[in-house]
């Protein structure tokens, strides 16, 4: 009797097919995982920014000790409690800062405040000469100047500080227009002389005070946003690029390699190949006519920003590579898409901004990155030097680079070391004589 012959290639299309539906669904189902755990974060972060708005503090000092500077004081002083968006005003005396330089200093380049403004000296007394005297030269914007730094987040200012600020400011140059004007024309009567003056200068009677706006750290190129945000995004990617192709090369060598060798030749390709890489970003800006003098010197400005970033791009790598060891390429993915997202979500606008889960952004690569480039370009924080001296703010952030790269570094050869014991086990195994 002849036996029923069994078809193979049927069946082993069924396993194929079992398989590649099974690792399908899987990667599917992680993904689904991915959007509610990983993307989350980042639309945490842009969740109800307006209530956070108060977590921006910014001051008001009021030199005029007359009607326009109690009017705008209190009109400030009040927002604090009005509808948001709003900041939180503070309000500050001669005694903490005698001269205007002091008080110009503290948001840039100190940055103990996001905004200031400052209500001069005689404002008030200064407008009644001026429509006594019928000056046609009275300028409303000499009231007062709202100081801020437009470079310290380019996105956040205009729209968290500014919009608000002068929404509050014109609401009470228009009461104290009215004001004013009620009482001088109260107090003139009928007097011809004063009506002339005030005909040779109406702006006294209808628009006498405004705010000046002086932006200390203008932002002076729109390219900028590319290398302070986007750009670090594209600095992970190629990263992991390098990573995956220095996994799959390693594939073939490994297993001759003893722990040092392998250790040695996994930290070479990281340090050597972050080389290039960061040199041809940094090179990219300069077509583009990024400000690299705008700390430094120009040659001193692009070797900071270069240096910086082959740090930065260290850091990445070297993450990437711990990440690779542990998950695998299978899965890779997968801290690359939480890695890339935890940083973004900390990083465009202030973290202050955000609920205070997020204030962990303070310590991660992409904002201290973020916040060395800006001082390289814009000049923002304290004046910045090379070697860490007192008053310096841009080695604080290189140091919180260094933590990550160090921190690494020391757990990264103990993955490496699991990892070489597994294969190198595994290996052995293949290779071992049969027993007798």
């Amino acid at each position: 009797m002849n036996a029923t012959p069994v078809n193979t290639t049927n069946s082993s299309q069924d396993v194929a097919k079992e398989l590649q539906g099974t690792e399908l669904g899987v990667t599917t189902f992680m993904n689904l995982l991915i959007v509610w755990l990983f993307c989350s974060i980042y639309w945490g972060s842009l969740y109800r920014m307006r209530e956070h708005t108060p977590n921006l503090n910014c001051m008001v000092l009021n030199r005029d000790h007359d009607t326009i500077g109690d009017l705008i004081v209190q009109s400030l002083l009040d927002s604090n409690h009005g509808p948001l968006p709003h900041n939180t005003w503070v309000e500050v005396t001669e005694q903490e800062f005698p001269t205007s330089i002091q008080f110009v200093e503290a948001i840039e380049p100190k940055q103990e405040y996001w905004a200031a403004i400052e209500i001069h000296a005689n404002a008030t007394q200064n407008l009644l000469r001026a429509r006594q005297t019928g000056d046609a030269s009275w300028d409303p914007q000499s009231v007062m100047t709202m100081y801020y730094a437009s470079a310290r987040n380019s996105v956040a200012i205009p729209s968290l500080i500014l919009s608000p600020t002068q929404s509050i400011i014109g609401k009470a140059t228009s009461q104290l227009a009215t004001k004013l004007a009620s009482q001088y024309l109260s107090a003139i009567g009928t007097n011809a002389a004063a009506i002339q003056a005030l005909s040779q200068a109406p702006q006294t009677l209808v628009h006498p005070v405004d705010m000046r706006l002086d932006d200390l750290r203008p932002w002076t190129s729109n390219v900028g946003l590319a290398p302070t945000f986007v750009g670090m995004i594209y600095l992970v990617i190629l990263s992991f690029q390098v990573v995956l192709a220095g996994y799959g090369g390693r594939m073939a060598v490994q297993k001759y390699l003893h722990y040092r060798g392998l250790m040695t030749l996994r930290l070479l390709t990281t340090f050597v190949t972050a080389f290039p890489l960061s040199l041809m970003f940094t090179l990219l800006d300069i077509p583009f006519e990024l400000p690299f003098g705008g700390n430094f010197s120009y040659g001193g400005g692009f070797m900071v920003y270069w240096l910086v970033t082959y740090c930065g791009i260290c850091v990445f790598s070297l993450a990437l590579e711990s990440a690779v060891t542990i998950l695998t390429p299978r899965f890779i993915g997968f801290f690359l898409i939480f890695f890339i997202i935890s940083n973004v979500s900390v990083s465009n606008f202030p973290v202050e901004t955000a609920s205070s889960f997020y204030l962990y952004g303070y310590a991660m690569p992409f904002y201290n990155l973020r916040q060395v480039y800006l001082a390289v370009l814009f000049r923002v924080g304290e004046r910045t030097y090379i070697l860490l001296t007192e008053g310096s703010t841009i080695m604080k952030y290189v140091g919180i680079i260094w933590a990550w790269m160090f921190s690494i570094l020391i757990t990264y050869p103990v993955f490496v070391w699991l990892d070489y014991r597994k294969r190198r086990q595994g290996y052995l195994a293949t290779v071992a004589p049969p027993s007798a």
